[in-house]
């Protein structure tokens, strides 16, 4: 076996160490399958600017073929001898070495990368700024502040769905009175983790201070994934909801206009109704006065008829008497006027019209009887309808002044309900207002859910070039170790122990 195959090997053994295993706190690492994964390792400065970009590209195999894309400075194949074929950005491999390949590797080295995320990294020894390199055996109060967000030239928004975790580790052999802000701090032997954790679409910022002697640090590691909610949110449903909500209290504010509308003009009708009322009652008073004055004056008239009637009842009875008593003095005179004497005749015509005119009144008088009868008859029944007509009259002034007096009360409460329904219009207004602002509010918090949705289908981009469909996209970043060794005595001059960053990046 050739060395160039023995590098390969230890090459992709080291390479899905540190895919799989999770090395340098890889919390929320997916684990690697489906036919494309790319694993995207970052060099940072020590201020946290890139400086060099490596992707791995692991794909599950179905026949000799490797097909993708991406421009790559160099390209090194991690799992056979392989040579790659390159056609502008089309990649391809044909696996002819003979050996069968279930998971196969290959790396290759960007051009112009761009970090989805800007971070920056700053140093301080006792408030005075530092770099990093000059850290190497330092003493004093050391600060740390790194800053993170979202980087706006880059193209591909990785840092609006991905999570972005860095970790420090600071040896309590070296560093001691440990405070951090805007960080986690988890103890792991003798040493402290910090961990600073960014959500997609935020940006935060990250202050350690710690008094240090001898001063030495690994290199500060970050890793970036994608971090889902692991639940199905309908927003259509919600935002479709809402808006029907909006509708329903964009009607309730119309109907409460109408309402409100109808209220005051049943205030109004109310209150002519009351007004009315009192009219009617003001002139039912001389009325009520009349009809009482008509019952005493019939009363007074029904007396003087019966009066009459009585009257001339006596005088009926007194002249049919006296022209009974007188009709033989009639038949004499009729009589007498057979005698020649002249006198005689003449008396005789004098006691005839006498009887003539006694007769006359008395038939004038029974008339005059009969008409006072009926006259009276009438009045009668004229002052019983009048009495009826005066009890139901007082009755009627009675309940109408009670109704009047309920109808002003009501119309005193019913008033205040023009105002009351207008509370309510503007109550309605304001809780149409507050639905709106919810639904916008609520639109614009699921489009800024630090956190994507599963159901997001921009979830998962290549980084390298959008031909590729990845299951899963995720990032690795380091910055630079502090190193210092004290030399106590001279020895022979060993072979580095090389760190497994270093090891890995050896394999570029």
């Amino acid at each position: 076996m050739n060395k160039k195959t023995i590098k390969q090997l230890i090459s992709l053994s080291l390479v899905a160490l540190l895919v799989v295993g999770g090395q340098f706190n890889i919390e929320y690492a997916q684990e690697v399958k489906g036919t494309k994964d790319e694993t995207v390792y970052f060099d940072l400065e020590a201020t946290g600017r890139l400086s060099k970009a490596i992707v791995v590209n692991a794909f599950d195999t179905e026949g000799n073929n490797v097909k993708d894309f991406g421009v790559y400075t160099d390209i090194i194949n991690l799992s056979s001898v392989d040579e790659p074929i390159i056609n502008d950005n089309k990649i391809e491999f044909n696996l002819e070495s003979g050996k069968a390949i279930e998971r196969f590797y290959y790396q290759g080295t960007l051009v112009n990368p761009v970090n989805p995320w800007v971070i920056d990294i700053s140093y301080q020894i006792d408030g005075q700024p530092i770099e990093a390199e000059k850290l190497s055996g330092a003493n004093g109060e050391l600060e740390i502040k790194i800053h993170v967000k979202p980087n706006p030239i880059s193209v591909k928004k990785f840092a609006d769905q991905y999570t972005l975790q860095m970790i420090t580790t600071l040896s309590t052999e070296v560093a001691s009175k440990i405070e951090v802000d805007g960080a986690s701090v988890i103890t792991v032997g003798s040493d402290k983790q910090i961990a600073m954790t960014v959500l997609p679409k935020q940006e935060k910022e990250c202050t350690i201070k710690a008094s240090i002697k001898s001063f030495k640090m690994d290199g500060i590691t970050a890793t970036g994934t994608q971090m889902a909610l692991g639940i199905d949110i309908d927003t259509k449903a919600i935002t479709e909801g809402m808006d029907e909500m909006v509708s329903g209290s964009q009607a309730l504010v119309s109907a409460v206009k109408k309402l409100n509308s109808g209220i005051a003009e049943s205030a109004a009708a109310v209150n002519s109704l009351d007004a009315n009322l009192k009219l009617i009652k003001a002139n039912g008073e001389p009325l009520l006065s009349g009809s009482e004055a008509m019952s005493n004056g019939l009363t007074d008239i029904v007396t003087g008829t019966g009066a009459l009637e009585s009257g001339l009842y006596g005088l009926n009875q007194q002249l049919t008497g006296a022209v009974n008593e007188s009709a033989d003095l009639s038949t004499l005179a009729t009589q007498m006027l057979q005698n020649p004497d002249p006198n005689i005749q003449a008396l005789a015509n004098g006691v005839l019209s006498q009887q003539m005119l006694i007769s006359g009144t008395q038939g004038a008088i029974e008339e005059m009887l009969q008409g006072a009868t009926t006259v009276n008859s009438g009045l009668h029944a004229l002052q019983a309808s009048q009495t009826q007509f005066h009890v139901g009259l007082v009755e009627w002034m009675n309940a109408l002044g009670n109704y009047s007096q309920a109808m002003t009360r009501f119309n005193s409460s019913f008033a205040q309900l023009p105002n009351n329904t207008a509370s309510l219009l503007e109550g309605q207004v304001a809780l149409n207002s507050g639905i709106i602002d919810a639904r916008d509010q609520l639109i614009s918090m699921i489009e800024n859910l630090p956190i994507p949705l599963d159901t997001d289908p921009s979830a998962v981009n290549s980084y390298v070039d959008v031909l590729n469909t990845p299951d899963s996209v995720q990032f690795i970043m380091k910055t630079p170790a502090v190193e210092y060794e004290v030399v106590k005595n001279v020895e022979p001059v060993k072979e580095e122990k090389k760190s497994f960053w270093d090891r890995v990046k050896d394999l570029f």
